[in-house]
């Protein structure tokens, strides 16, 4: 064990995909500790999984030392961010529960990731309440393997029944997070991009070709297919196969109108391995193709969804390639099984294929974009977000521009514009900041600052002078919040505006917009800023001077 301590921080043979691949696994953990009750099979088998992920990668490789720096996970002692894009949102919610750094060392008992992931699970409020994230974690655990925030474990432990706080580390909500804010960050997928993908690389052996062709006990028309099917598959003469194909075709397809699909699938895993077998000829290949793709249709085609989104062993691998075989010729049908599915593992699941397609399932995101059915488009535009191509874009535009487009699918349109990032997306959302709908508008604020990217600030400054001018106070505070995101040093200036302002008529809404503009200032760098917020804890109503106090605290502990 001693041994395994002293490797380099990252570990021995531990690359950026490993590290990405453990924290996606808590990410699933997270998740089922917050969907499922204490007692439910499917949180215990989803914790299990975790836990021997993260055993088996701590014994191989020694132990993990992670930071949360700039909202991204990155090794100790490097600089390069781990799974941007897929870990984004995992890192998020760290920071906003106030972790910035968690070491894992081999020894890592099952108990001690429990309690690991129930106190992450927790909401901010209800980490203020326990007393910080440390305190939430040390209070249940008594491993001590895994070092949360640098704390000494022991030194936790004996505060912990005496009612002081166990450190000097902050708790509950993270530094600069605003509180109560309607819109916050822009929201994501619940479903973890990248959870079912690792597992792609390699179809288990009872799911090979060959599998497909051991016969059953019975003799029955299902055996008589697999007759074909081995004919077929021995077979090297393209005019025989050709004629051999129209009989397996034939043959699967009135055997799955008569019962469940396995004969079909049966067929359409020796069609699928033909496909791409470079043993064979280019011209069975494409024949192999071409009778795949019809086999791979109403029916037949729900059952292959299904077999890749079943849950635990019974979870197909190889169903799964197959559906990525077929590209945009499954697509339509696994965003209208995403739409229905309420199970969140098999979404996940769904989602992660979606995603694996890539350019393959972009025409038909643009289709549910523009096909007026608004959860379809909705769902379309999440997935337009986390797929981050910027071909989407004149069609999120286009849902942004329209009246009639439902709020709720507005709001997701501008989150997705937001994770593709592109100058044209950008350029939507400040387009947007002008729109005569208030609640729009506000959500483009959000999302526009957010972006962190320099050439905002302009435009959300103009926005906030044009909602103080036509007295939209709730854009103006939204726009307050968002200047506070994008970090900014320019922006001191107009938000010292706001915290100098005097007024005769609509005092309490001008002091909640000074609120903002305390917490907004707090986010900024530099030491003009710090200066502005120490002069006004000095001044002004108790309020304000306590905003004030509260931005500097959570400035030092940033």
């Amino acid at each position: 064990m001693a041994m395994a301590e002293e490797r380099a921080p990252g570990g021995a043979g531990r690359g950026p995909a490993d590290v990405a691949t453990l924290l996606i696994e808590l990410g699933r953990a997270l998740k089922a500790c917050r969907f499922y009750p204490p007692e439910h099979p499917a949180r215990k088998a989803t914790l299990d999984r975790g836990f021997r992920a993260w055993q088996s990668e701590l014994a191989r490789a020694g132990a993990l030392d992670l930071e949360l720096r700039q909202r991204a996970f990155r090794v100790a002692g490097t600089s390069d961010p781990i799974g941007r894009g897929a870990l984004d949102d995992l890192a998020r919610e760290l920071v906003h529960r106030a972790v910035r750094r968690i070491r894992f060392a081999p020894g890592m008992s099952a108990d001690e990731f429990a309690a690991l992931v129930a106190a992450l699970a927790l909401d901010p409020d209800e980490l203020a309440a326990a007393g910080g994230i440390e305190r939430a974690f040390y209070q249940s655990c008594r491993g001590g393997v895994v070092t949360l925030n640098e704390m000494d474990y022991r030194g936790a432990l004996e505060h912990a029944g005496s009612g002081e706080p166990a450190s000097d580390a902050p708790g509950g909500e993270a530094p600069g997070a605003d509180e109560g804010a309607p819109g916050g960050e822009p929201e994501t997928t619940g479903a973890d991009p990248l959870a079912t993908l690792a597992a792609m690389l390699q179809a288990p052996p009872d799911e090979a070709g060959d599998g497909a062709l051991r016969p059953e006990p019975e003799a029955d028309r299902g055996a008589e297919l697999v007759c074909l099917l081995r004919r077929l598959d021995e077979c090297r003469d393209d005019q025989r196969y050709a004629a051999l194909l129209q009989e397996v075709a034939a043959a699967a397809a009135s055997l799955a109108d008569e019962r469940p699909c396995d004969d079909a699938y049966r067929a359409i895993l020796v069609l699928s391995a033909h496909a791409t077998e470079t043993a064979r000829s280019e011209r069975q290949r494409a024949l192999a193709e071409d009778v795949l793709f019809q086999l791979a249709s109403g029916a037949r085609l729900d059952d292959v969804v299904s077999r890749a989104c079943a849950t635990g062993p019974q979870g197909s691998v190889r169903a799964t390639q197959i559906l990525l075989q077929l590209g945009a010729h499954a697509v339509p049908r696994l965003l209208d099984t995403l739409l229905l599915e309420g199970q969140p593992e098999r979404r996940g699941q769904l989602n992660a294929i979606l995603l694996a397609m890539g350019e393959k399932a972009t025409p038909e995101v643009k289709s549910a974009l523009q096909g007026g059915d608004p959860e379809r488009a909705r769902l379309a535009a999440r997935l337009a977000g986390e797929m981050q191509n910027p071909a989407v874009v004149p069609y999120l535009r286009n849902l942004l521009r329209e009246a009639g487009t439902p709020l709720d699918l507005a709001r997701e349109a501008a989150k997705a514009l937001v994770r593709i990032g592109s100058p044209g997306a950008l350029q939507t959302l400040v387009e947007v900041l002008a729109s005569p709908r208030p609640e729009l508008a506000a959500a483009a604020a959000v999302c526009v600052g957010a972006s962190g990217a320099p050439r905002a600030l302009e435009p959300l400054v103009e926005a906030l002078r044009r909602s103080l001018r036509e007295g939209e106070f709730e854009l103006a505070r939204e726009t307050i919040r968002a200047l506070g995101r994008l970090g900014r040093h320019e922006a001191l200036p107009v938000l010292e505006d706001i915290l100098t302002r005097r007024s005769l008529r609509g005092r309490k809404r001008l002091r909640e917009l000074k609120m903002a503009a305390a917490a907004a200032v707090g986010r900024l760098p530099g030491q003009e800023a710090r200066v502005c917020l120490e002069r006004l804890a000095d001044r002004g109503d108790a309020q304000l001077r306590r905003a004030a106090q509260t931005a500097l605290e959570r400035r030092a502990e940033a």
